[in-house]
């Protein structure tokens, strides 16, 4: 099912490097390929590295060397195969034009047209094409996240820099990072509260939410939020609220 994380290069070595048994919990999850994709402003280009770890080490030791340490726009994919062969090929992020695209889900969209291929290369060549740009308007990313449905996230960095984000409002927040999923990592990790009290069914029915004293929104999520496209989403209480440290000191404020 795979994960996608986004944030700054800064804040993405500061939680997914400092957090003791997170790349271990997100490796044991997701061990088919691990990519990142940027921005380089020197080349004034969108760049991208892939990798098949063979160990959580490894995987540690890519995003050591590969993330960089400023505070530039990054996003880290680790793969679960779903379809297609395991092989760098099928490793996020794609590229789409002169930028990437990374999924996080399944799609059916004429996977049996070439199974050694993923469902990602296959909508990417079935519907977006060579271009991402319907990708870059609200309307867009509305028409898009209506074809996919709310079990498929897409995270796009255009060939200028801006990254946007399909179907945001069904990841998580912690600590300026976003989390596609609560299913494909040990959410408890950074947040060890995650799982008590009462749980409720949310969005498309794969994951449970805790939703504690979290507020109550019109699509029947919870949580302290922020909107993007009209849509709220959850943010993971720090290392579990007052009952626990703070995060990582390293990330930025």
């Amino acid at each position: 099912m795979c994960i996608i994380i986004t944030g700054t290069a800064h804040n993405l070595r500061c939680v997914l490097l400092n957090t003791p048994g997170l790349i271990e919990s997100i490796y044991d999850h997701n061990p088919h390929g691990l990519g990142l994709m940027t921005y380089d402003a020197g080349q004034s280009r969108a760049i991208a590295h892939k990798t098949l770890p063979k160990s959580a080490h490894q995987a540690w030791l890519f995003l050591q060397e590969k993330l960089p340490h400023d505070g530039r726009q990054a996003a880290v994919h680790a793969r679960l195969t779903t379809h297609g062969a395991t092989d760098l090929d099928n490793c996020h992020p794609y590229r789409i034009g002169d930028g990437w695209l990374m999924h996080n889900g399944m799609l059916d969209s004429g996977n049996a047209a070439d199974r050694r291929k993923s469902d990602t290369w296959h909508y990417i060549r079935n519907y977006l094409g060579h271009d991402g740009s319907l990708l870059l308007t609200p309307h867009g990313r509305r028409l898009v996240s209506e074809h996919i449905g709310p079990g498929n996230r897409f995270v796009y960095l255009a060939p200028t820099g801006n990254m946007v984000t399909v179907n945001k409002h069904t990841g998580v927040k912690y600590q300026k990072l976003w989390f596609s999923n609560t299913y494909a990592w040990d959410v408890q990790l950074l947040d060890p509260a995650w799982e008590t009290r009462r749980k409720f069914r949310c969005f498309d029915g794969y994951e449970d939410f805790d939703y504690r004293d979290y507020k109550t929104f019109d699509y029947g999520g919870y949580g302290d939020y922020e909107e993007e496209d009209g849509f709220a989403f959850i943010e993971l209480r720090r290392y579990g609220g007052h009952d626990a440290p703070s995060g990582p000191p390293c990330c930025d404020a």
